[in-house]
């Protein structure tokens, strides 16, 4: 039988994207994990005020609209700015009964070499207004496959959730998107509760050990397993 793994199949494709729509983004010097190879990064360093490096980040202006948002994307740096201390700042802003936001894709695409493995992760703070004031955010950081970036085509690219938070609940869901545009699918972790008044590093381990029933992508918060789909469990739920 075939690899009908999606996770596996579109992981040597897999573009890094991030889109924070509420006020923080840390990164400070990315810690050293046993048996992995740091292979990119961004401290965020830069005088305060000024955008993310162009040779890193894409501001996505405007972004694709899928989900009915009523902002718009820009590249201002009253949406998204540098602190001058290590940390990326996105704000939404109301204004003119308009609101307006920052999405930032980076530049490079990265894959997972069969029989390796792989982590993707950020360092986020989460808003901590009362939920009664953030209804309508909707906080993100996940992968799309690399064909999103020639034909837009989507969910047929893959798409992997690593930290999606909506209207400032304190709960996380990871989750993957796959199929058509006019069947689109999803698999999704239950939710994952946090502090949202501190910092959390949440990130995907992608396994391509093994053969394809034992590979497998787990989500983890602030270096915690809490979900793991693996190409069996995968082709259990496909078939059922």
């Amino acid at each position: 039988m075939k690899n009908t793994f999606p996770s596996i199949s579109h992981i040597a494709l897999s573009l890094f994207s991030i889109s924070i729509t509420l006020p923080l983004t840390h990164a400070g010097a990315p810690p050293k994990i046993p048996g992995f190879t740091l292979t990119w990064s961004d401290s965020f360093s830069g005088s305060a005020g000024s955008l993310a490096s162009s040779s890193k980040w894409e501001y996505e202006t405007p972004a694709t609209n899928q989900n009915n948002e009523i902002q718009h994307y820009t590249s201002s740096p009253q949406n998204a700015n540098l602190s001058g201390s290590s940390t990326l700042y996105i704000t939404p802003l109301y204004s003119s009964g308009k609101w307006t936001s920052a999405r930032i894709s980076t530049l490079q695409s990265w894959g997972c070499a069969n029989g390796a493995e792989m982590i993707v992760s950020a360092s986020i703070k989460m808003g901590s207004s009362d939920p009664t004031h953030q209804q309508g955010i909707w906080p993100a950081f996940w992968t799309l496959g690399e064909s999103f970036r020639g034909d837009n085509m989507w969910p047929e690219c893959g798409e992997w959730d690593i930290m999606e938070q909506v209207n400032g609940a304190s709960a996380n869901v990871g989750t993957i998107h796959y199929g058509t545009a006019s069947y689109p699918l999803a698999i999704g972790s239950p939710n994952e509760w946090f502090d949202r008044s501190d910092w959390h590093t949440y990130g995907i381990l992608i396994s391509r050990v093994g053969d394809w029933q034992s590979q497998s992508i787990t989500w983890e918060l602030d270096g915690n397993a809490y979900f793991t789909v693996t190409g069996a469990w995968w082709e259990i739920m496909r078939v059922g």
